[in-house]
Formats: C-alpha cells, structure tokens, sequence
C-alpha cells in the first residue's frame, strides 16, 4: 500500500522491530502519561477496535479483541 501511494517499502523485519519496540515504548513510558486510551488493529485497513481505557477506570482495559490484546501484551512484555 505505502509503495502504491508513492512511498518506499519498509522491510518486514523492521516493521516488526518496530512494532514490538512500539508497544513496549507504549505500555512502559506513555501509557501512564495518558487519560483515555483506544487501541485499535488496523493491519487490514479497517479501524478495528482492540481495547480502550478512560480516566474514569484507569487501570482497566476494556478489551475488545482478546487475541490481539493478547498478542499485544506479550509482545510488550507484559
């Protein structure tokens, strides 16, 4: 998609690396600076939702898509 919309090709690897660097940046540096969160799976092109916090429950997840959630979470190490 990226390279059809005039952009250069990411390799695989480093999509990966930086998903998983992400996630951990996420949950271990940023998570606790934010109020609401959404988390959504867009890997086909659609907003899927995959879980979401407010500051009304912040320390619980409302999980949407537990296998990505999952997925997700062991990836952060958590």
């Amino acid at each position: 998609m990226r390279v059809r919309q005039g952009g250069h090709d990411v390799p695989k690897k480093d999509v990966t690396r930086r998903y998983e660097r992400g996630l951990k940046n996420f949950f271990n540096l940023y998570e606790g600076l934010s109020h609401d969160v959404d988390i959504y799976n867009n890997t086909e092109g659609l907003m899927i939702p995959v879980a979401s916090k407010s500051s009304v429950t912040p320390t619980v997840y409302l999980v949407y898509d537990e296998t990505v959630w999952d997925e997700m979470i062991g990836k952060a190490g958590k």
